[in-house]
């Protein structure tokens, strides 16, 4: 029974004497300031370090301030519990008539009503939207919008595809992509994206090597076929 005891009050102490938090630090990129990253932890002073629910905290920090990308928890046998932040990343824009809604590439809402977007972010043409909220995973009528999109991205970063200024989901079965504002290039099933990749790839880099200039539409909806319409034979 005294052991019992013992081990009770040993466990006691340690849940709420010796691993208390004496301090939150954080580190990584300085997109929010000290203040609203601790407040949007929750975690307080005095807070046991190895009963912190890790990742409630981070889904709260990462809910609460959109351009949050990752958050990573260190407890430091100091007292320390370490904030890690991973700043997130615009990719992708939605128009809504005026302004923009961006996006990161896992489509998370990073802000509303942008009057601008950069010129490395793809333009995003989609089915219907059901919400836009701050921080969360935008919802589309179509609940597959969103796979067809981690699709695209996937393809692009896999294979190291830039120049891509807009995606056109909005039609299922004949997706697109724009490569350099000019050129339309006419995929077919989203299925099949991924593998033609690579032949769209060294097809439109060599396209635009001989022709800087074009402006026109590709057809790569045959697999390792590329059908070139100049935009002065469509009219």
């Amino acid at each position: 029974m005294i052991v019992i005891v013992l081990l009770i009050v040993a466990i006691t102490l340690s849940l709420t004497v010796f691993f208390g938090t004496k301090a939150i630090t954080v580190t990584g990129d300085e997109i929010y300031n000290y203040e609203q990253i601790t407040t949007a932890s929750t975690i307080n002073i005095g807070d046991n370090l190895f009963l912190t629910k890790k990742k409630a905290v981070a889904s709260a920090i990462e809910t609460a301030l959109p351009y949050v990308e990752k958050v990573e928890l260190k407890c430091h046998l100091s007292g320390t519990m370490e904030i890690k932040i991973t700043a997130a990343k615009v990719a992708l824009a939605i128009f809504n008539g005026e302004t923009y809604t961006l996006l990161n590439s896992n489509c998370k809402v990073l802000e509303n009503n942008s009057m601008v977007i950069n010129d490395d972010v793809i333009l995003l043409n989609t089915g219907e939207i059901i919400s836009a909220n701050l921080g969360e995973q935008i919802v589309f009528s179509n609940e597959a919008d969103k796979d067809i999109i981690a699709k695209f991205m996937a393809a692009l970063s896999e294979y190291e595809f830039t120049g891509v200024t807009a995606i056109d989901i909005s039609k299922p079965l004949n997706v697109s992509m724009t490569y350099k504002g000019t050129a339309i290039l006419e995929l077919g099933v989203v299925e099949s994206v991924p593998q033609k990749m690579p032949f769209i790839k060294k097809t439109m880099e060599n396209l635009f090597k001989e022709r800087p200039s074009f402006e026109g539409t590709v057809n790569f909806t045959i697999d390792k076929k590329a059908y070139v319409r100049d935009k002065r034979e469509e009219k």
